[in-house]
């Protein structure tokens, strides 16, 4: 079924002391993460953590999806700044990696750019009940969109890949956002941009960064930016 939705939005800065909701969006993105990224992590890795999604919401880069006035799935959206090699956090991907309509990934500076004018998205996840409804597809287009209407003209995100083998949702990702318009630019070793989680690693990933050009800001006619 299509999805019927409320208009996706950031939650506002207060909303990071509502201690239910952010406990909410803690456990759907790590129910998610923990199906999505079966065999990348020594068993129990958490991918977010309460008081990570109260900074993130505070910051204002959480977006949410409601069905009936329930979150139905989430993503993160902020700009690199220029010259910021920093990731983003957890590197890898989520969302209903059984379902690449609403498969999402977790965004990141790992490809080194000197950014300024590149946004980037992670962080994304769709509530199982939720799964084949293209949630995760409106969930890109508003972070795009809303990257845009920044002055940004390219959108950017990273993919956990296992270095030896192939990991079933990594490969539909992969597929998914290539039809989405996205490429891979680079490929480096986790640990080359988030050493602190190396120990966490169950087998040797790498972090594969993709980007899509998103054309002039909103407003700008095209060559005249």
């Amino acid at each position: 079924m299509p999805y019927q939705h409320e208009p996706i939005a950031l939650l506002p800065p207060a909303a990071a002391d509502d201690r239910t909701l952010i406990t909410h969006l803690t456990q759907l993105i790590n129910k998610v993460y923990a199906v999505a990224e079966r065999g990348l992590w020594i068993e129990g890795t958490a991918r977010t953590s309460t008081e990570e999604m109260a900074t993130l919401v505070r910051a204002g880069e959480i977006a949410v999806a409601r069905v009936a006035g329930e979150i139905a799935g989430s993503i993160r959206v902020r700009r690199v700044p220029a010259g910021n090699g920093v990731p983003m956090g957890h590197a890898g991907d989520a969302g209903d990696a059984g379902d690449a309509g609403d498969a999402g990934g977790e965004g990141g500076a790992g490809g080194r750019s000197d950014a300024g004018d590149i946004g980037e998205f992670g962080m994304l996840v769709t509530a199982p009940a939720h799964r084949g409804s293209g949630i995760g597809r409106a969930l890109i287009d508003f972070t795009e969109h809303h990257t845009r209407t920044q002055g940004l003209t390219t959108m950017q995100l990273e993919l956990l890949v296992p270095q030896t083998w192939i990991h079933p949702s990594k490969a539909t990702l992969h597929k998914w956002y290539t039809r989405l318009g996205y490429t891979p630019i680079t490929t480096h070793p986790l640990p080359d941009s988030h050493p602190h989680l190396s120990p966490y690693l169950a087998t040797p990933c790498d972090v594969r960064v993709y980007q899509k050009p998103l054309g002039p800001p909103e407003g700008v006619p095209a060559g005249t930016s």
